[in-house]
């Protein structure tokens, strides 16, 4: 593909729309999983906006680091929490809180000071 074709077809799908998202492993990936292993993440397939082309996509990992769970406010660290997916209440004040979900490991990342100041520290998971 030339560089004049690559930025035609980018034009084409600036406003394309995903039509489907597949996961590794599932029908229709075992092509892009051949080639790219575990660090592929989803394949999506793109429509252009009028829908005459389609397009296909991978999200795969480029380079994965451990986190420096220290925050600066000294022992103020992240833990991870998980709350029932019923008590959507409290979901929400961790959210406020800036907790920030985790759909792989499935609980809230957040500092202990929120898990202090709202009572939760019951919930902190070790195995995450």
């Amino acid at each position: 593909m030339t560089a004049n074709q690559n930025s035609t077809s980018s034009l084409l799908f600036t406003n394309s729309r995903i039509v489907k998202k597949l996961l590794p492993g599932q029908s229709g990936t075992k092509r892009l999983l051949e080639r790219f292993g575990k660090q592929l993440l989803c394949v999506r397939y793109r429509l252009s906006a009028n829908g005459r082309k389609r397009l296909t996509t991978v999200e795969i990992v480029v380079s994965e680091r451990d986190v420096k769970l220290q925050s600066k406010r000294g022992t103020d660290i992240l833990v991870a929490v998980r709350i029932p997916r019923k008590n959507l209440g409290l979901s929400r004040a961790v959210w406020e809180q800036g907790g920030v979900w985790d759909p792989v490991e499935k609980v809230w990342w957040v500092h202990t000071s929120v898990t202090n100041a709202l009572g939760i520290t019951n919930r902190i998971v070790q195995d995450a």
